[in-house]
């Protein structure tokens, strides 16, 4: 490893660092004049990061399964519409603050649709979180249990989208909607 690759892992400059490795690499180092090559550098770094902010954000969600917007089924007898799908896919329901409700029967591709539209806003640099209601709600409980769910609940209320799958599978009580009311008023 050559110092200059060094120095951009040492700058936190992975990107970089791989592109400069590369050029070395294939002799073409010498070949481009600096501007280009400064500029090849950079936008390598700014793919790198983005690509890694995607990864990112995509792990935070913890959705249950990959799910691809541009693979979603609008078969009719699933109920989807592709028209309504596809403003869905803009994000701006995101801007605006919406709520999106997703109802059908069973094995109508719910979750998948919730999953690929997570997917999506992930990909336009959104905060998304994934919980199925119960596990949500037992997650709550935990955190009580330990007295974190003051900072767990914040993490929630900072999401931009928040998607809550298999809700209203099993009646709210008590505490339980209590939680749920604060999670929808914040």
């Amino acid at each position: 490893m050559n110092e200059i690759e060094k120095t951009l892992h040492r700058l936190k400059l992975p990107g970089m660092a791989d592109c400069w490795t590369s050029l070395c690499e294939t002799h073409r180092v010498d070949k481009l004049a600096f501007r280009d090559g400064l500029e090849l550098l950079l936008h390598t770094e700014q793919d790198t990061r983005k690509t890694n902010r995607i990864a990112r954000l995509l792990k935070e969600a913890a959705f249950p399964y990959p799910a691809s917007f541009e693979e979603l089924d609008y078969d009719t007898q699933r109920g989807v519409d592709a028209t309504t799908v596809s403003n869905l896919g803009t994000g701006e329901f995101i801007h605006k603050g919406g709520t999106i409700v997703i109802n059908g029967p069973a094995g109508t591709g719910k979750t998948y649709l919730a999953t690929a539209l997570g997917d999506r806003a992930c990909r336009m640099g959104h905060h998304v979180a994934y919980f199925n209601m119960q596990k949500l709600l037992e997650k709550i409980r935990l955190e009580r249990m330990q007295g974190q769910e003051i900072r767990f609940m914040d993490r929630i209320s900072r999401v931009d989208l928040l998607i809550l799958d298999d809700f209203g599978m099993k009646a709210l009580e008590g505490q339980q909607q209590n939680d749920f009311e604060q999670i929808v008023d914040e």
